[in-house]
């Protein structure tokens, strides 16, 4: 039983060390920079050449829909983490309870990075379809077979983005599974 203890303390303390140690937080707000920065450059583009249009209104609703989905699952995803923060103080109580609890504040660590994950995929591959098609406008001027363009940039740019963020989810998802795992086995 000791081994098993000594085993996920270990393990544990690996991934709380990997997971205060990367900068997903700076990666994931330089990503969403990014997507911001680009489809603002191209949104005022597309006003400038045509003013305001029903495409470029649908966009600006739904990326201000995402944003505040978003910052909910992301509130709420912190303060599940910031909850669980206090560790440390049930070391004294004995290790199977202190074990459990650093494991709650690993799980809802991973939870916070995947749910910030998750996110940022489904942004891109919301708002990148509207970023190919107001370009699409924009440098070949308005668009005949309206429909069959929109379908052609949502699945480029939604499957594009789709597919490039599952490896990152995956593991995530892995990670997370571990951890219910072990907390399921103590």
């Amino acid at each position: 039983m000791d081994k098993k203890f000594e085993f996920i303390n270990t393990k544990s303390d690996h991934l709380l060390n990997l997971l205060k140690g990367d900068n997903h937080s700076g990666k994931s707000n330089a990503t969403i920079f990014f997507l911001s920065a680009l489809y603002l450059i191209v949104a005022v583009l597309h006003f400038i050449k045509f003013g305001f249009t029903p495409m470029l209104g649908l966009s600006l609703l739904v990326l201000a829909i995402l944003f505040v989905i978003y910052r909910i699952s992301m509130q709420s995803a912190k303060k599940e983490n910031a909850a669980n923060a206090n560790y440390e103080s049930f070391k004294e109580v004995d290790q199977v309870t202190f074990i459990r609890t650093k494991l709650q504040y690993l799980y809802s660590g991973i939870m916070i990075k995947f749910t910030r994950t998750k996110s940022i995929r489904f942004l891109y591959a919301a708002i990148f379809p509207f970023i190919l098609f107001l370009s699409k406008e924009i440098f070949l001027g308005r668009v005949e077979g309206y429909v069959s363009n929109v379908i052609f940039a949502a699945l480029l740019g939604a499957g594009f983005w789709w597919m490039y963020f599952r490896d990152e989810v995956e593991d995530l998802s892995i990670s997370r599974d571990d951890i219910k795992g072990y907390l399921e086995s103590l």
